[in-house]
């Protein structure tokens, strides 16, 4: 089977409904088992195998819902592609490994590998596999997702203390009504509070 893209037969109108999935395996056998599972009307395009540094723009290009490899041990490389892949066009990645060795299953998922089997690439398993490591990139998309907009709202806050007490020291303003001040001027502005106190903040050097 040469590298290219494959329409799986489907009597579906619409094969692109049954999902778009990057295959990159360095044996025959892996492909021909990982294809036999994914769902009929599928659109499957396959990475050649031995350019795993060519991943991340593959998957530019392609675009896939679903990236899912097959390898005896993952290396380095590959590792470092899923890496750059999950920094700049996270997707559900799914792989198969023959062997099992130390840290290697911590490392893949450090790297953005949703579901890491050892030893249990059957066309069977394909489907529930893929539908576990769907649910496991949406749950981590929605906690990352949630650590991202804390660390937002606790960033604004310091600026907003910030502000808030330079007003109090320049301008002899009790701790309400400096943040009234900004507030009032946050609304005149229809802007984000953060973005005032930020202002202020900047021009402190010449605010009397």
């Amino acid at each position: 089977m040469s590298d290219g893209s494959f329409n799986l037969p489907s009597t579906d109108a619409n094969p692109a409904s049954q999902g778009v999935y990057l295959v990159i395996a360095h044996r025959e056998a892996d492909r021909a088992q990982i294809m036999a599972g994914l769902p009929q009307g599928a659109i499957v395009h396959l990475a050649p195998a031995e350019e795993n540094r060519a991943l991340p723009a593959q998957v530019e290009t392609v675009r896939p819902d679903m990236l899912i490899g097959a390898c005896e041990v993952p290396d380095d490389t590959l590792l470092a592609a899923f890496r750059m892949i999950s920094e700049a066009s996270p997707l559900p990645v799914v792989l198969f490994t023959e062997k099992d060795r130390t840290q290697m299953a911590h490392r893949a998922l450090a790297a953005g590998v949703s579901a890491y089997i050892v030893n249990g690439l059957t066309a069977e398993r394909i489907l529930p596999v893929t539908q576990v490591a769907r649910e496991r990139f949406r749950m981590t998309a929605a906690l990352h997702q949630e650590l991202r907009k804390s660390r937002e709202e606790l960033a604004a806050r310091k600026v907003i203390e910030r502000a808030k007490g330079l007003l109090m020291e320049r301008r002899g303003m009790s701790e309400q009504a400096a943040y009234e001040a900004m507030r009032r001027l946050a609304m005149s502005k229809a802007r984000p509070l953060r973005e005032i106190a930020e202002l202020i903040l900047s021009v402190s050097d010449i605010l009397p």
